[in-house]
């Protein structure tokens, strides 16, 4: 072997060695930036359930208040609907008169 053969192969050596620190680091920073990732949304996770947990007795208290809301609404959706039907009539009628 050579000297240019030797000095090529420590350099190839030494730029491996540099490499491997450098994915140690970015291994390092991938396996802390998972773990603040994990934490968020734990958190996050955490605190909806408790919110829900502690807002549940209101929602259940408002909507007992209420009642049949969902049948207001829907008969609200009829009397729309009717208008829909009548309201042609009406204008033909309305028409009718100022000709």
């Amino acid at each position: 072997m050579d000297l240019q053969e030797k000095e090529l192969i420590e350099e190839t050596l030494e730029i491996s060695k540099e490499n491997n620190k450098m994915l140690k680091k970015i291994w390092r920073d991938v396996k802390y930036k998972r773990f603040i990732t994990l934490i968020y949304w734990i958190a996050v996770i955490g605190i909806t359930l408790g919110a829900y947990y502690y807002i549940q007795p209101i929602i259940q208290g408002v909507g007992a208040g209420y009642g049949n809301f969902t049948d207001v609404i829907s008969s609200g959706f009829e009397n729309i609907k009717k208008v829909n039907e009548v309201l042609p009539n009406f204008l033909d009628q309305a028409s009718n008169l100022g000709e």
